[in-house]
């Protein structure tokens, strides 16, 4: 699964690598210009649990998972 990512415009880039990195998964693209990121979880993760956690952090403005085209 993968998660698309969006963090408040002052959001540090050691907060977002301290955020995402390690056992939520890893970042596969990003940033765009929009400023979006694409986060791939671990297989063995729970996603949903994962997107609330990642919903619920004061840095995250949009996070949801992506669908398959």
């Amino acid at each position: 699964p993968v998660i698309q990512l969006v963090f408040q415009p002052d959001t540090p880039e050691t907060s977002i690598r301290g955020l995402i990195l390690g056992d939520l998964g890893h970042i596969i693209g990003g940033p765009t210009a929009q400023g979006v990121y694409r986060l791939e979880l671990p297989a063995d993760g729970d996603p949903q649990q994962i997107l609330k956690s990642l919903k619920d952090h004061p840095d995250v403005i949009f996070a949801a998972l992506e669908t398959n085209r």
